[in-house]
């Protein structure tokens, strides 16, 4: 499908909105929730999670996606060092 013009991609019929929540130490999961809720609920198209200092965008993303039900759901940015395969892994020395 392509544009009016014939050149590259159609637009969509109406700009897409999006909400950014995440977990501040400041604030508690529960408003994090309420927020994405308030958003899903006045229409907004997408709900970012991104994550913070010692806190799992995942587990609150499933939190959100269980209590909204029209609003895409991104997760990210992430933090690379906290959620490395092996960021929680510990190496154990073999013994001698």
């Amino acid at each position: 499908m392509s544009n009016q013009a014939g050149r590259g991609p159609a637009l969509p019929a109406r700009p897409v909105l999006s909400v950014s929540v995440g977990l501040w130490q400041d604030r508690s999961a529960a408003e994090v929730v309420r927020t994405a809720q308030a958003a899903d609920a006045l229409g907004y198209g997408e709900i970012w999670i991104g994550e913070m200092a010692a806190f799992d965008a995942f587990a609150l993303g499933a939190v959100v996606a269980e209590r909204t039900t029209r609003a895409a759901l991104t997760i990210g940015p992430l933090a690379g060092s906290s959620t490395a395969p092996t960021s929680s892994l510990s190496c154990p020395t073999s013994p001698r």
